[in-house]
């Protein structure tokens, strides 16, 4: 919705077309759809008279998260994994900082001033150099 229109009022004068009455499938919430200037579907929470300032449902609705595309929610969660990995470099004073996730699908690396790819040679030659030991020692790491 851009930013001028404000009740239904304008929502008509600029275009917007009124589809149904609904309730919102994540909190159950009686809503209105209407189809936006730019051909899209949009829910508001139930508008009472044309001056009435109109609010998306999405602005109210305490399951909204739900609705959000995969790309915005990958989007938080690399967020707060760089947030994760920065903590630990801070907390622990440490060079280089490895975090490696549940999913299987995400690793962070971060040392200051050290290109990924030094970092990743880095960390292949300590892995080989703890296996050798573990061999040469009889499994005592």
């Amino acid at each position: 919705m851009s930013g001028h229109i404000e009740t239904r009022h304008e929502m008509l004068r600029a275009g917007y077309k009124f589809k149904s009455h609904a309730a919102c499938t994540g909190c159950g919430a009686k809503i209105e759809w209407w189809r936006t200037t730019n051909n899209r579907m949009m829910p508001f929470n139930p508008i009472e008279s044309d001056d009435v300032k109109v609010v998306p449902h999405w602005a109210s609705c305490p399951n909204r998260d739900r609705f959000r595309s995969a790309a915005d929610r990958a989007e938080d969660v690399r967020a707060q994994r760089e947030n994760h990995v920065a903590g630990l470099l801070k907390a622990t004073n440490a060079r280089a900082v490895i975090a490696l996730y549940d999913d299987g699908m995400n690793a962070l690396s971060w040392r200051n001033g050290i290109p990924g790819e030094e970092l990743r040679d880095e960390a292949i030659t300590a892995a080989n150099k703890l296996r050798w030991n573990i061999v040469t020692s009889g499994g005592k790491a």
